[in-house]
């Protein structure tokens, strides 16, 4: 930190600057990016939490109040980017082209060298160092060698524009649960969220805060049609699996009854010692005299 940022030029110049509203200060680092994030509308309970400053105040409740909240830092960290998350992403078509080792090898060495273990991390900076080769207006920023060896790698490779595709993410909490989904843009046909695609987000929508709004929408609706699905389907196993059960039982029911002889309500009646002993009593007497019957 000493070496690249306090002993360098440019980095100093700004600091030496008289203006109030510029320069630097001794909060810089956590200032800029709080102050940042109340003007994008973050809560100052949430950018406390980012920041990891609730154990410190002066608050009992800030004690009892986890500090390592993974949905509100996306949300934080999303609103800190400047046009909002978004996710490198290959083109369509060049998986076979340009492969991870392909990316490790010819975008990443070096960090590849260093972090041979995050095999994710490094496929997520060589996605964005192959982006920002193949953009005229981020070229200029990668240093001669590297600019020389990914250009000399992508001859023969067919790619387009730029091989590398920016997809808007959208960051949400459900139930305090983190999800991050890929805001699909353009044209498209408008039943694709029916058919169970991914929500589809017109490209009418202009402002950036009312496709999100909407994307929030459409993402909530899936998921509450898919709870839906999923509940309905749980209710009709448990109405089956009771139904069955309930069937067994009266089998099992009928043949206790039908052991005992006759009807049910044969069966009952013969379960009684009263009425058994007066029917074995009435089977014991004589029968009457014809003259009787008249």
């Amino acid at each position: 930190m000493d070496r690249h940022v306090f002993k360098n030029d440019e980095f100093m110049a700004m600091a030496l600057e008289s203006d109030s509203h510029q320069g630097l200060g001794a909060h810089s680092f956590r200032k800029g990016a709080a102050d940042e994030s109340r003007k994008k509308g973050a809560l100052p309970d949430e950018i406390e939490i980012r920041g990891r400053w609730k154990p410190q105040g002066k608050r009992a409740v800030f004690r009892h109040i986890d500090v390592t909240q993974v949905h509100i830092d996306a949300k934080i960290c999303g609103m800190l980017c400047p046009g909002g998350p978004i996710k490198c992403k290959l083109k369509a078509g060049l998986a076979n082209l340009v492969t991870d080792d392909w990316l490790f090898t010819h975008c990443v060495p070096h960090i590849r060298l260093r972090l041979p273990n995050d095999r994710r991390l490094c496929r997520i900076l060589g996605l964005s160092t192959l982006h920002a080769c193949c953009d005229p207006t981020l070229r200029e920023h990668l240093p001669e060698l590297q600019r020389n060896r990914l250009a000399a790698a992508l001859q023969g490779i067919d790619y387009g524009v730029n091989a590398v595709e920016k997809i808007p993410l959208h960051v949400c909490s459900v139930n305090g649960n983190l999800f991050i989904d890929e805001m699909t843009q353009g044209g498209g046909q408008a039943g694709q969220a029916a058919g169970g695609g991914a929500p589809f987000v017109p490209a009418a929508v202009g402002a950036a805060t009312h496709g999100a709004v909407l994307q929030s929408i459409l993402l909530n609706q899936q998921r509450t049609n898919q709870s839906q699905a999923l509940m309905q389907v749980q209710m009709d196993n448990g109405f089956a699996s009771m139904k069955q059960h309930i069937a067994w039982q009266f089998v099992t029911l009928n043949d206790n009854v039908r052991r005992f002889g006759g009807a049910i309500q044969g069966g009952f009646a013969r379960q009684d010692p009263t009425q058994a002993a007066n029917r074995r009593a009435a089977e014991n007497e004589p029968p009457l005299p014809p003259n009787c019957n008249a």
